[in-house]
């Protein structure tokens, strides 16, 4: 039941990412599934990025 409600929180996470980008409203401008990601590794093992992080890696996947 756990795994279930996580995923459907990354889920929900992913779509509210997308939304605020497609809007303009994001400071940032990095992935939905970016965010999916991080939202899944904080539910799963409490590992919380930096805003500073998360630019570097959306650089380092847009260099990709």
């Amino acid at each position: 039941m756990k795994i279930v409600a996580a995923e459907r929180l990354t889920a929900l996470a992913k779509a509210a990412a997308r939304a605020a980008i497609d809007t303009e409203e994001a400071r940032l401008s990095v992935g939905a599934h970016l965010v999916q990601c991080y939202c899944r590794d904080f539910i799963y093992e409490g590992f919380k990025a930096s805003v500073a992080a998360l630019i570097e890696t959306a650089r380092k996947e847009i260099q990709a």
